[in-house]
């Protein structure tokens, strides 16, 4: 191989090793423009709010869709504002069983255990249903939102409770401590800034000790037993007054009628009784014979027996003993 020879073969090898320089140059670049076009778009879900950071700091809220961020510059976090949240509370779901199998529970002793107005120790479980509001309060007034949550609705429950006698707890109070723990656990959570929406406090389960459940139970089978009694007392009250009062309601307009009757009669009487005194007036002698007539006619048919004594009159003898 002469000297020209040599001289080519190093000019294309160095012509070769600039041409690979330059293509991976250009493959670098394209493969980082594709890496930063696609790190650039985002997609915010249809229940959420994108909320925008910008070197650390929140900068915007985007809606459902596919937006634009600037890459190593702004990320961007999903907050579903519109799913609502359980939090389980004095106890935890292990396995939510199915059709032929039980769910199972853990408990949790030391947020069950609360004391009551009457100062009974009572064990409470309950859930509470929430949702995010407040997309940049919920992402930065607190490190630990859902834990505060919990601990403040322990709080919020114990006050409640702690407020009621424990019959209160136990039987037809549920409702209103789960009413009035919604109410205070929403403004701890205002207070604290948390940019979440209380939707309820339930309460599953509230149980006494185990040393006293058999006592209690019998207080509130009385209790039951007296709403028994009272609802059919109630029952019965509304079924016989209503039949009461119609009865009393036919008696009236029975003694109303029977009134109009006398007084129609009695009219019809004095009326006739006039009549007659006009004619006594005209002519007594003829009158006196008509009445006497006229008794006699409505009398003689009831009379079984009539004798004619010595002197001519009929006289009637009446059968005192034979009842008629």
């Amino acid at each position: 191989m002469d000297e020209r020879t040599t001289i080519n073969l190093n000019d294309y090898r160095q012509r070769l090793g600039t041409t690979m320089k330059k293509i991976v140059s250009v493959v670098s670049g394209i493969v980082l423009l594709l890496i930063l076009a696609i790190s650039s778009v985002y997609m915010v879900d249809a229940d959420s709010v994108g909320v925008v950071w910008t070197l650390g700091k929140i900068t915007d809220e985007t809606q459902p869709g596919i937006h634009l961020k600037i890459p190593l510059v702004q990320r961007v976090d999903n907050v579903p504002v519109k799913q609502v949240f359980r939090r389980e509370i004095g106890f935890q779901t292990i396995s939510e069983g199915g059709p032929n199998t039980p769910a199972q529970y853990r408990s949790i002793p030391v947020q069950q255990r609360m004391l009551t107005g009457d100062e009974n120790i009572v064990y409470v479980d309950y859930t509470i249903q929430y949702r995010i509001s407040n997309p940049r309060a919920y992402l930065v007034n607190t490190a630990m939102p859902i834990e505060t949550l919990d601990k403040a609705s322990e709080a919020a429950i114990r006050l409640v409770v702690g407020e009621e006698p424990i019959d209160m707890a136990l039987t037809d109070g549920k409702a209103h401590i789960q009413t009035k723990t919604t109410e205070v656990l929403q403004g701890i959570v205002d207070s604290y800034g948390l940019g979440i929406t209380i939707q309820s406090v339930q309460l599953q389960d509230v149980a006494v000790p185990s040393e006293v459940e058999p006592a209690f139970k019998l207080v509130v089978n009385a209790k039951e037993e007296k709403e028994t009694k009272i609802n059919l007392a109630e029952r019965h009250r509304n079924t016989v007054l209503p039949q009461a009062k119609g009865e009393a309601e036919r008696m009236i307009q029975a003694a109303l009628g029977y009134r109009e009757e006398r007084v129609e009669r009695a009219k019809g009487d004095v009326a006739r009784f006039e009549a007659i005194l006009a004619e006594y007036g005209k002519s007594k002698s003829s009158t006196k014979t008509r009445l006497y007539y006229e008794m006699l006619r409505e009398t003689l048919p009831s009379v079984e027996h009539i004798y004619i004594t010595n002197d001519g009159d009929a006289l009637q003898l009446l059968n005192i003993g034979s009842g008629n």
